[in-house]
């Protein structure tokens, strides 16, 4: 399921992937070597239906589901680019992590004292998947931009969706500072830390990915099926 699953969210991309990297094969070779890093392949993640009956469970409102899908397509977007250059990550994490990242956001709605991404992390604990509440707790606040794993990929895939609109990291950052920082001196500093943090990702990403740019992500990625539930 999570294969067709995949094939359906990359296959607008698949064409452009060939083309591109067939260009940049010989440089990718006198390049310095990629390494790889991934989370253990072994590590307990929720299936699909899993992911739903969460959703279900703590009433995530349409506009969210809505985001995290298209927070999973960017995010396993850049996953495929980084498996093409020779950098392996755990895919499966990587898109239950995108599906659940805000698996909490309706629950904190009217709970201030919580915050959704620890909130998210709390639960997914309590359901059995250690692991992945750490990725879903790195999601707003990212430690740093090294290691480049499937939480950097996930932290920089929210970073580039706006409602359920592929954006440019700017435009990303215009949103959450006129809606988050209020004007409000330390808000304003915790965002731009992570505003130029994305942006170390982001070169990071596409220095490996050298075949491919930010702008393919607003350009070839867009709304499917599966946004149905």
């Amino acid at each position: 399921m999570r294969l067709l699953y995949l094939i359906c969210l990359l296959e607008p991309l698949v064409h452009k992937s060939f083309a591109a990297s067939a260009g940049n094969f010989f440089d990718f070779l006198v390049n310095e070597p990629v390494m790889s890093t991934t989370v253990a392949q072994s590590i307990k993640l929720p299936t699909l239906q899993e992911v739903q009956e969460l959703w279900q469970s703590y009433g995530m409102l349409p506009n969210i589901r809505r985001h995290s899908h298209q927070v999973c397509r960017v995010a396993l977007a850049v996953c495929h680019w980084l498996d093409e250059a020779g950098f392996h990550l755990n895919s499966a994490a990587i898109e239950v992590g995108a599906l659940l990242h805000d698996v909490a956001k309706a629950y904190c709605l009217n709970r201030p004292e919580l915050r959704h991404n620890l909130e998210g992390q709390r639960i997914l604990e309590q359901a059995g998947y250690a692991e992945l509440g750490r990725l879903v707790a790195k999601h707003v606040n990212l430690p740093s931009a090294l290691p480049l794993d499937e939480a950097v990929v996930v932290f920089y895939a929210d970073k580039r969706v706006v409602g359920d609109k592929v954006v440019s990291v700017a435009e990303r950052f215009q949103y959450i500072k006129r809606k988050y920082g209020q004007g409000k001196a330390e808000r304003m500093r915790v965002i731009e830390r992570d505003e130029a943090l994305t942006y170390e990702v982001e070169r990071h990403i596409f220095k490996i990915a050298a075949g491919h740019s930010p702008r393919e992500l607003a350009i070839g990625v867009a709304g499917g099926q599966d946004d149905t539930w």
